[in-house]
């Protein structure tokens, strides 16, 4: 199964992955792909893009739920 994190700002340390958005759409609906975005609260609320179909998970508790 592939995980695709999508971060607005740095939101960990740690290295992140980085695909184009064609890239990205192109892998939309596969059922093997799961698309968390950790925009913090005031971004992802102001924001007029929202990915359907996006997990929303905390960036600051990444350590938690990134490896599972």
């Amino acid at each position: 199964m592939a995980t695709i994190a999508l971060f607005a700002k740095a939101a960990v340390a740690e290295e992140v992955s980085r695909i184009p958005k064609e890239e990205l759409k192109a892998m939309l609906g596969n059922p093997d792909v799961v698309i968390i975005d950790v925009r913090v609260g005031k971004d992802w609320k102001n924001s007029q893009l929202k990915i359907k179909g996006a997990i929303r998970e905390k960036p600051k508790k990444a350590k938690s739920w990134a490896y599972k």
